[in-house]
């Protein structure tokens, strides 16, 4: 599945995770988002604190899940 409109549209928004962000932390291409896998696991799988609204469905955590599974492929 595809994983960019999920990050497009709950993280590289501005004043979070776009070209702008405060923490430096950037997630607009799949790069950037492919440099941090680790770190989204993290806070978004396994903590639960991204993104801070909790704007994420059961479908879209599973697709993230599945992705990182498969290696974080660029799709």
């Amino acid at each position: 599945a595809d994983v960019m409109p999920i990050f497009v549209t709950h993280c590289a928004t501005p004043a979070c995770h776009n070209s702008t962000a405060a923490g430096g932390v950037v997630l607009q291409t799949y790069d950037e988002i492919k440099a941090k896998v680790d770190r989204i696991k993290q806070r978004v799988l396994v903590d639960k604190t991204m993104p801070p609204s909790g704007g994420l469905s059961m479908s879209e955590l599973n697709i993230i899940q599945c992705w990182i599974n498969s290696g974080a492929p660029n799709n």
